[in-house]
């Protein structure tokens, strides 16, 4: 499938209106079944006060429930250490192993830190910008937390 001149993609593409036209138990049955060769991960990220919302608490009960995530990554946005603390206990109820990454941490801090001296612009703060930061920690985190 060409999406435009210069990039080209092989395989599967899951498109949103594609998703839709199908029913969640076909899908998940094929997930399930691509789970064994291929790893699913949940990349999830979320402020810190969101965890006292209406949203999360029932989307973290969902997520307890689904057989073919094997792992969740969670960056945590305008989190104290206290209050990452208390989100790596909130997330601490989900079988799948959970990454947790708080973005005003120190280590976060230092790579964005090393990233602008270096000239290369990371963005502004927010969500996308947690998104960017947590492509590739699954690999190389433990699955605890990155502070």
């Amino acid at each position: 499938m060409y999406c435009v001149a210069d990039f080209h993609q092989t395989g599967i593409v899951p498109t949103i209106h594609r998703l839709k036209s199908r029913p969640v138990e076909e899908l998940e049955r094929e997930i399930l079944q691509w789970s064994d060769a291929r790893k699913v991960t949940l990349l999830l990220p979320c402020l810190f006060s969101e965890l006292s919302g209406p949203a999360l608490p029932g989307i973290v009960e969902q997520l307890k429930h689904v057989p073919y995530l094997d792992s969740i990554i969670v960056p945590i946005g305008r989190a104290s250490a206290e209050e990452f603390e208390e989100a790596r206990r909130f997330f601490s109820v989900l079988p799948q192993k959970t990454i947790l990454i708080w973005i005003e941490g120190q280590g976060v801090e230092s790579l964005l830190a090393d990233l602008g001296k270096a000239g290369l612009p990371t963005g502004e703060a927010g969500k996308g910008r947690a998104c960017w930061l947590s492509m590739g920690s699954k690999r190389r985190m433990p699955p605890s937390s990155l502070s």
